[in-house]
């Protein structure tokens, strides 16, 4: 009995730990998604309306929509894949080799996204074609690298282990308390059955209770 409480405790608390953890961490990356798609089609919308890209044009219309203000690095990479835009120099290259995949996705007029958290941050990644009326024309790699959700997700993380770790010695405790308490009362049953035996009939046995020790006991 003892033994399905303890693993029934620590079933419960991998399923906090995991599942409940796993599942912020997922509705972060959805609203990053949203996110990026909804600045995406703002750009994609306002090149759509040009006949051909360069990177003079791309960079007076970046300039207008004020787009890189509110994001960590914005790359446009025209259909040739040439760099017309770029905000490097503000944050850190874009890395085209960890990027190939998902650029000839993007390339071949899907959206894709990439997100994960790693160093206290969430890093999002959104890949998307730009579309002229002759065809494919580039595509829009918009970054986000929020540390502020990051870190809410790290102290919710730390809050959730400090539960573990309560409920976790609770659960011992209480483990403790209820094999010593039956123990102790079988161990006045199994000493009762000695005088017995030898004759001393008159030997009582006192447990408390109206369970089934104590009316074996009895």
């Amino acid at each position: 009995m003892a033994l399905a409480f303890a693993v029934i405790i620590a079933a419960l608390l991998i399923l906090i730990n995991t599942y409940f953890l796993t599942a912020s961490r997922d509705m972060i990356f959805a609203s990053k998604r949203t996110m990026l798609q909804n600045k995406a089609s703002i750009v994609t919308t306002s090149l759509a309306a040009m006949d051909s890209l360069n990177p003079d044009n791309v960079a007076q219309l970046m300039e207008l929509l004020d787009i890189p203000s509110s994001m960590d690095h914005i790359t446009i990479i025209d259909a040739n894949g040439e760099t017309l835009y770029d905000t490097a120099g503000i944050t850190r290259p874009f890395d085209r080799r960890t990027a190939e995949n998902r650029l000839n996705i993007a390339f071949e007029g899907n959206m894709a996204f990439y997100a994960n958290f790693s160093d206290g941050a969430f890093n999002s990644t959104l890949f998307t074609p730009i579309m002229l009326k002759s065809g494919i024309a580039g595509v829009l790699v918009l970054n986000d690298v929020d540390e502020s959700q990051g870190n809410i997700l790290m102290l919710l993380q730390s809050t959730v282990k400090t539960i573990t770790i309560f409920v976790a010695v609770i659960s011992i405790a209480v483990i403790f308390v209820l094999v010593y308490t039956i123990i102790s009362r079988i161990n006045k049953i199994l000493k009762g059955i000695i005088p017995v035996r030898d004759g001393h009939y008159g030997y009582r046995i006192h447990i408390g209770g109206k369970d089934e020790l104590s009316t074996l006991a009895n």
